[in-house]
């Protein structure tokens, strides 16, 4: 909890959805769960994603593996 804690604190800030802001409420132990368009917006995802790579990148890492879930 305590990497997600600091990805949403540190790198999920974006100047530009201050009156719009990521939905912390769905960032779980391990994984990010929500609703397409209501919890989770197309935004989000490529904040997320920023934030994601450039913490990786801090850490010394070049490649990561990525899965996801098929249901709907």
């Amino acid at each position: 909890m305590a990497n997600t804690q600091f990805i949403s604190r540190r790198f999920l800030q974006d100047p530009d959805q201050k009156d719009n802001p990521m939905n912390p409420k769905v960032f779980r132990e391990y994984d990010i769960r929500g609703i397409v368009d209501v919890d989770i917006r197309d935004e989000d995802v490529v904040l997320l994603g920023k934030a994601f790579g450039t913490y990786m990148s801090s850490q010394g890492k070049r490649f990561v593996a990525v899965g996801r879930d098929c249901r709907l």
